[in-house]
């Protein structure tokens, strides 16, 4: 298994290992494991400072304490599990962009949207995305929902549901982003958007939509799903993955810099927080 995040062990733990490594020496060398075991049965374990063994013991027992209340708090943090290429799943949420990158001119998102109003594209094909989608931000969101296709069809089954979350700017594009999804897929009411637009800027908003969807989806037959973190606000990406923490909540990314690949990721938080002072 290999994470992304590794947890080092600081230097400490040698002094620990050689404290025990002490107390075992005054114990043997002393020769006091017999007095010790005669101690015990007749009179019980009772600590006493005059017994170097005991007191050498205690003090290690006390280190080791120590140590895994400083780590708990300095080595807090979360393991990332690559999983590899994204597994068949048949629910996906994801948060929609615009289709354009940047703030391009007035004219030319106007030609961009009129092009992917008439645009036929297949999802079902590898090399399904057209000239006008390359550099698009939805190229990557389309990559993911045709991988998932492509898989849910090879062992005869289809996609359940493409749950989209939108924001203020991009509530306009959702029907349109729509079309090309159930039209390429030839799949009809295969996409829900959230009820609401949200603000992509805003933590509380942003967790609630992702909740939102979450409730929904537990309440169908097969509420297997894989958050889509790639689009959206950098706020996105972080709630949406905070928010799958629990374990069997997973995420997907699509890598564009890797030849748009669809990758799986199992994020786990470490650190309880019981073991944290205040919490």
């Amino acid at each position: 298994m290999k994470h992304g995040l590794r947890l080092v062990f600081s230097s400490e733990w040698a002094k620990f290992a050689l404290l025990i490594a002490a107390a075992t020496a005054v114990h043997w060398l002393g020769g006091t494991s017999e007095r010790m075991l005669e101690h015990a049965l007749h009179h019980g374990l009772e600590w006493n400072w005059h017994d170097p063994a005991l007191l050498a013991a205690s003090l290690a027992l006390l280190c080791l304490i120590w140590q895994i209340w400083r780590l708990s708090r300095e080595h807090s943090g979360v393991i990332v599990r690559r999983l590899g290429e994204a597994r068949a799943c048949p629910n996906l949420v994801l948060f929609l962009s615009p289709p354009y990158a940047g703030r391009p001119e007035e004219a030319e998102k106007e030609a961009l949207l009129h092009s992917l109003q008439g645009a036929e594209v297949n999802l079902q094909k590898p090399d399904w995305c057209p000239s006008l989608l390359t550099n698009s931000p939805w190229h990557m969101p389309l990559e993911a929902i045709a991988h998932h296709a492509r898989l849910a069809k090879a062992s005869g089954k289809q996609l359940l549901s493409v749950h989209v979350i939108v924001s203020h700017q991009t509530n306009e594009y959702v029907e349109l982003f729509r079309q090309l999804v159930e039209r390429g897929l030839g799949q009809d009411k295969l996409l829900i958007p959230a009820p609401r637009a949200i603000n992509f800027e805003d933590f509380h908003e942003v967790s609630e939509a992702v909740n939102d969807v979450i409730k929904e989806l537990k309440a169908t037959a097969d509420d297997r799903f894989l958050m889509d973190i790639t689009g959206g606000s950098k706020i996105c990406s972080v709630v949406a993955a905070a928010l799958c923490f629990e374990e069997g909540r997973r995420v997907q990314y699509v890598h564009g810099q890797a030849g748009y690949r669809v990758a799986e990721y199992d994020l786990r938080y470490l650190a309880p927080e019981f073991l944290r002072p205040g919490a």
